[in-house]
């Protein structure tokens, strides 16, 4: 019988069976080290990103033409920000409801954020151009200073903003949108 105990044997066993264990202990790990003060490849202190975002931060991703855009552009404005991993498709069901509150919406001065996080540029820049609200584009993920900023850790995320740039709740569902946009506007 061999004695020798293997240091950590314990958990890998266990992810096998368990691949969200895994990933859960995985993120667990990688927040504690996000705070820590070791330095990142990039030689900034304690983030897992490029550079340290703070709640002060703009955060500046490219629209379909090129143009730098942030949220904190639309200052003076109530605000939906939606972030989808996948390429929006025109037809779905959630951009239908988002083209029924920007119509319902936009005149009372609400405006859409709309960020897509898609490896597929070509095809987001594609759809893009056809919005009539403002779509950008982060390709950095989990490494985004978006997701970082603004706390995400679901998506897809809508949530909602008002006139002064404070978040108003967390993330909100489409069922629950129409009635927070007439709360708010």
């Amino acid at each position: 019988m061999n004695n020798t105990h293997n240091a950590g044997s314990g958990w890998r066993k266990c992810a096998t069976y368990f691949p969200l264990t895994y990933l859960i202990l995985l993120c667990f790990f990688c927040s504690c080290n996000a705070g820590s003060d070791k330095k990142t490849s990039s030689g900034a202190k304690g983030a897992l990103t490029e550079q340290s975002v703070d709640s002060t931060t703009e955060v500046m991703l490219t629209d379909a033409n090129g143009n730098e855009r942030s949220i904190e552009q639309m200052h003076g404005s109530v605000v939906l920000m939606d972030v989808l991993y996948e390429v929006p498709q025109v037809n779905s069901p959630h951009q239908a409801l988002l083209r029924e509150v920007y119509d319902q919406f936009a005149s009372q001065g609400l405006q859409i954020y709309q960020v897509c996080m898609s490896e597929d540029a070509d095809a987001w820049r594609n759809v893009a151009k056809e919005l009539p609200w403002t779509a950008v584009y982060d390709n950095k993920t989990l490494q985004s200073a978006l997701i970082e900023k603004y706390k995400i850790i679901t998506i897809p995320s809508m949530r909602l903003f008002d006139r002064n740039g404070k978040s108003i709740g967390g993330d909100i569902s489409e069922k629950e949108l129409k009635n927070k946009l007439k709360e708010s506007l």
